[in-house]
């Protein structure tokens, strides 16, 4: 394992942000074989860990992160009609766009989304009223105590962008789906990503929404309604497009992202008695969520 592990890595290149320092060990893994492996490693020589996919719902601190950053690459798949076994790390937009072109349908939301299958089922990911949840079957989780967990759907809790992985210790590290055969879904995907270039600033770095949508309300709403759309602290600004994206116009830091969280929940709660929730996941120089 060590052989393959790279030192002084820059986080900043593994997200779609672009934010974020050096990892102080850094190593990709392609199969579940290795995954344990390496897991079992880190456990054992008790070093702080973080699991991480496309990078797409994450902004790491400058400070970079005191620890082993595992990039999961794991990318199999397997197709027996409706039903897909696919690994972890398989691209979700990718797949999104295989099981389409064969009139399978439950994933046509999800084309022109850049985060893995994982990272799609820890967040339960969605749009247009879609989500993973609707065609998960089931899930492999692989805990710290070096065990496979094969958990039903059923086994699981889920919510608007929440699932029970987000509390368990461990990695995901492969999921089977169960689809519907239909005709014309990839013109149905198609649409749906022409709505996502329609209505978000896919050709800047970001990372997807910034904050979840409160019950029966729009969090981009919210924002715009606040007059904050454009608005900036360093080279974070709150996109023109879309007021739910965070965007890094050039060399934007941890610190102006957090200056720029902090002002958006501050107006939301002086002026419409709102606790904004952030969606993506901030993680600090020692691997905790949401408190750089």
């Amino acid at each position: 394992m060590q052989s393959n592990v790279k030192k002084s890595v820059s986080l900043s290149d593994y997200t779609t942000i672009n934010i974020g320092g050096n990892a102080r060990f850094f190593i990709e893994v392609f199969s579940i074989e290795q995954m344990r492996d390496v897991l079992s490693y880190v456990i054992k020589n008790k070093i702080k860990y973080f699991v991480l996919g496309n990078g797409s719902n994450v902004v790491f601190d400058n400070e970079g992160f005191d620890g082993i950053v595992i990039k999961n690459s794991i990318d199999f798949i397997s197709m027996q009609d409706e039903i897909i076994k696919v690994g972890s790390g398989f691209n979700l937009s990718a797949l999104s766009y295989e099981v389409s072109r064969l009139d399978f349908s439950g994933l046509e939301f999800a084309f022109g989304i850049p985060a893995t299958v994982g990272g799609a089922v820890y967040m339960n990911a969605g749009a247009f009223s879609q989500s993973i949840l609707d065609v998960i079957e089931e899930v492999v989780f692989l805990t710290e105590d070096l065990n496979f967990q094969t958990l039903k759907k059923i086994d699981l809790n889920f919510d608007y962008r929440k699932s029970s992985f987000q509390k368990m210790k461990g990695v995901i590290v492969s999921v089977t789906l169960k689809l519907i055969k239909k005709a014309g879904v990839l013109e149905r995907a198609k649409k749906f990503l022409e709505k996502r270039r329609q209505s978000q600033p896919l050709n800047s770095k970001n990372c997807g929404s910034f904050f979840r949508n409160p019950i029966n309300m729009s969090a981009g709403k919210i924002i715009h309604d606040l007059g904050l759309k454009g608005f900036s602290i360093g080279d974070a600004k709150i996109s023109e497009i879309h007021a739910n994206f965070i965007i890094n116009e050039n060399n934007a830091t941890s610190s102006d992202i957090k200056k720029l969280i902090n002002h958006i929940k501050k107006e939301a709660r002086e002026k419409n008695s709102l606790d904004l929730e952030l969606e993506v996941n901030c993680i600090d120089k020692n691997g905790n969520i949401n408190e750089f």
